[in-house]
């Protein structure tokens, strides 16, 4: 089963305590990031993940990237803004 975003990209699946801690450590979360995509079946929807990412400025490839780079980037920041915030709300901007 697929996460779910609705049309305004608002996130309607729930992260784990444990996606959490394990994606926004300090270091390089990649490998972390990656197998939290696939146990959650983390799919968000290209559009809403690329104006999501675009509001970040970080990435100037997020046009470009596959759909496995966009659900990454995505669940990261989504991981690290729990930790810092105590919520995510999903793509919305």
């Amino acid at each position: 089963m697929k996460t779910q975003f609705d049309e305004f990209g608002n996130f309607l699946g729930k992260i784990p305590k444990q996606c959490v801690s394990d994606c926004s450590h300090s270091g390089d979360c990649y490998s972390d990031v990656v197998a939290w995509v696939g146990k959650l079946s983390f799919d968000v929807p290209p559009y809403l993940a690329r104006r999501y990412l675009q509001g970040f400025g970080a990435w100037d490839d997020f046009v470009d990237c596959s759909q496995d780079v966009l659900n990454q980037r995505v669940l990261w920041i989504a991981c690290c803004d729990i930790k810092e915030n105590g919520d995510w709300y999903g793509v919305i901007s």
